[in-house]
């Protein structure tokens, strides 16, 4: 039996029919480090398009897949490992429910595209183009975010079937996580949409009542000022612990010398209204 060159490829799976660009170092390092035990019992026969070595040093390799094999014996050689394979050959394709599962897993995939951040709208030309019920199978698994052993599990179904139907469960799962994340995305969009709409509104009511002149002045707090000294009550607006609650005066008697001060008039008047009424409030017939 024939014995070839191993190359694990870590979290990557290459199916077949399907081109795969590999780039960092050259594969010596990890198929040295590769054990038989760490290995899949199935694994594709690669053909090595191309191979380019850059200038820095590290390779760039693009390898197609061939069929699926699964492997017999895997032994460590000098550098790299070898074993002899069993090519595994696709059955089930006369399978009357093979086109119903077809047109499943393309609008599946479709949905896919349009939510999967990570895959290019060019794909859908690319799935439209593909009538073969077992290389639309592994297209489909080759461009997929699934964590390895689900892409190796896809990888060791031979027989188109139970293939499609397994494919077909776990886009389902993988769509189920990308709508929910899309209806986040969309929540907290509007949520910012409306904070960001708020606050426009609210400068262009400002400047509006700058334009009219319907902003609160020094003369508006000066006057509520005498009113209240007038009443009687106390029109403090510092720390109360510098002043006591009987003390009677103007002491928040605004001055018309600086801008600065005109801009905060509109908070003087609030001050002092919501302290008058706390005032005005404690004064009852009940409180005598």
């Amino acid at each position: 039996m024939e014995r070839l060159p191993v190359l694990p490829l870590g979290q990557l799976v290459v199916y077949p029919h399907v081109v795969l660009p590999l780039y960092g170092d050259p594969p010596e390092g990890p198929v040295m480090e590769a054990k038989p035990d760490d290995l899949y019992p199935v694994g594709t026969l690669g053909l090595v398009v191309r191979m380019l070595k850059l200038m820095d040093g590290t390779m760039r390799v693009m390898i197609q897949g061939v069929d699926r094999a699964t492997l017999r014996g895997a032994t460590p050689e000098a550098t790299y490992l070898t074993s002899e394979f069993e090519t595994l050959v696709t059955t089930g394709a006369e399978d009357p429910r093979i086109e119903a599962l077809k047109r499943n897993v393309v609008a599946q995939f479709g949905r896919v595209i349009d939510l999967a951040p990570y895959l290019a709208d060019e794909l859908h030309e690319v799935l439209e183009g593909i009538s073969d019920p077992g290389k639309l199978a592994d297209f489909v698994a080759a461009n997929l975010d699934l964590a390895l052993p689900a892409k190796a599990e896809l990888l060791a179904l031979a027989e188109i079937r139970p293939r499609l139907e397994r494919l077909a469960e776990l886009l389902a799962e993988e769509l189920e996580v990308l709508e929910v994340g899309s209806q986040i995305q969309e929540k907290v969009r509007a949520k910012l949409d409306e904070h960001q709409r708020e606050y426009v509104l609210r400068e262009q009511l400002r400047v509006i009542r700058q334009e009219l002149g319907e902003e609160a002045t020094d003369d508006d707090v000066q006057d509520l000022a005498t009113k209240l000294d007038g009443a009687g009550v106390s029109t403090w607006c510092g720390p109360t612990s510098r002043r006591s609650p009987r003390f009677r005066g103007s002491a928040c008697r605004p001055t018309t010398t600086t801008s600065r001060r005109r801009a905060r008039s509109s908070i003087a008047i609030t001050t002092i209204s919501w302290r008058s009424r706390i005032a005005f409030s404690s004064i009852s017939p009940f409180a005598r």
